[in-house]
């Protein structure tokens, strides 16, 4: 409250002022980004997680194809009873989002018959669409790969002219461009097909916990859904095995903090069988488990593991020093599971009836065949993003 008592009124949407240095930013992005009076009436706000920084008018096909991709998936292909989708703005080059809820009963009632049906289809597929999923996104990956940057040359080759082609290089810059930005939203597509389904059993479940176990925390829950071996731990699995075999190998003295990535890889070379090893696992570690980002992988200055080797080399060292000293143990994927079910196990133990009871098996049940996707899905989607 302000010093007279009075409750402070925030600004709307569309009265928010020009950050210094900021000025004129709107003539930077596409016009549908910018807060409308209409947008004075919805709670916005800041996606903070997902572009931490104001973003480089470029970027913003980032924030552009994800949201018409879920508004699609949401609203159009599995047809979800309560929302269309997001909508998001911009406003001194930061990202904000509201949802499109459905509030109508007869609406929510209409749509909720064809999202049973669709859902579950998926939901009792699961793991066979899943297995179909992985495959897509390989093909993506391999697409966007194979996709080369045209150089362009002071002069265009003469067989433009010779061949009578008619098209020059500049071209095939335009078009290779807008293929890469037709397989990223093709991506994005692929990237909400299960997402949000998987995030919808999850919150029902997270609805039911809440309701049964009033003082359950939210990690509680999250702890009795959570994969224990999923794909997102493998990057750092692989540094795990480098500094393993860096000690292993007598190669450990190169990894001391602070040290070069191009230094260390250089000295290697010079390092007899030993180093040949460790270089020949550095290069099968690295494709394609260093595809993943070292930001967000919104902004294009945010740089994969494999094109900046900053980060799995500054975490190297320490896992020498660990291996050394002994304390690099392995992923405790038993001990995990086990405490997974123990909690799992007491909290259902606290329900009275076998009703209540056989609904939290079928709902823990269906977040567990789930949640691995929800977990994986980001490794996926940035080797593509990072290829």
């Amino acid at each position: 409250m302000d010093g007279d008592g009075s409750v402070p009124r925030f600004p709307l949407p569309s009265e928010i002022a020009d950050a210094p240095g900021a000025e004129g930013w709107r003539s930077m992005y596409p016009y549908f980004t910018r807060f409308q009076p209409e947008d004075d009436k919805r709670f916005w706000f800041y996606n903070s997680m997902h572009f931490p920084e104001p973003m480089p008018a470029f970027d913003t096909i980032t924030a552009e194809v994800p949201y018409s991709a879920i508004g699609a998936n949401t609203a159009r292909v599995f047809v979800f009873p309560t929302t269309l989708g997001i909508e998001h703005r911009i406003v001194n080059g930061r990202v904000y989002i509201t949802a499109n809820p459905v509030t109508d009963p007869d609406e929510i009632g209409r749509r909720a018959a064809v999202f049973g049906e669709r859902a579950g289809y998926y939901y009792e597929n699961w793991d066979t669409l899943y297995q179909g999923w992985k495959t897509r996104i390989k093909g993506l990956i391999d697409e966007i790969s194979s996709i080369s940057v045209p150089e362009l040359p002071e002069f265009d080759d003469a067989a433009v002219v010779t061949g009578s082609t008619g098209v020059a290089q500049n071209h095939y810059v335009r078009e290779n461009f807008h293929r890469c930005i037709d397989l990223f939203s093709k991506m994005w597509h692929h990237h909400t097909e299960f997402l949000m389904l998987g995030y919808g059993a999850y919150v029902v479940f997270f609805q039911f916990c809440k309701q049964a176990f009033p003082e359950i925390s939210d990690q509680a829950v999250a702890r009795m859904v959570a994969g224990i071996d999923v794909i997102m731990y493998r990057p750092d699995d692989e540094l795990r095995g480098l500094a393993r075999l860096a000690v292993e190998a007598g190669v450990d003295d190169l990894f001391t903090e602070g040290c070069s990535p191009s230094a260390v890889l250089a000295a290697l070379a010079d390092r007899g069988e030993g180093g040949k090893r460790w270089l020949e696992a550095f290069e099968q570690a690295r494709d394609p488990w260093f595809n993943v980002s070292t930001g967000d992988g919104f902004y294009h200055h945010h740089r994969s593991w494999a094109d900046d080797l900053t980060v799995p080399f500054t975490a190297l060292p320490r896992y020498v020093a660990r291996v050394r000293d002994g304390m690099l143990a392995g992923r405790p994927t038993e001990a995990l599971r086990a405490e997974r079910d123990r909690i799992a196990s007491s909290y259902r133990d606290l329900l009275s009836s076998d009703e209540e009871k056989a609904a939290f098996d079928q709902m823990l049940g269906l977040c567990r065949v789930v949640f691995p996707y929800v977990e994986d899905h980001k490794f996926y989607c940035e080797h593509w993003f990072t290829s």
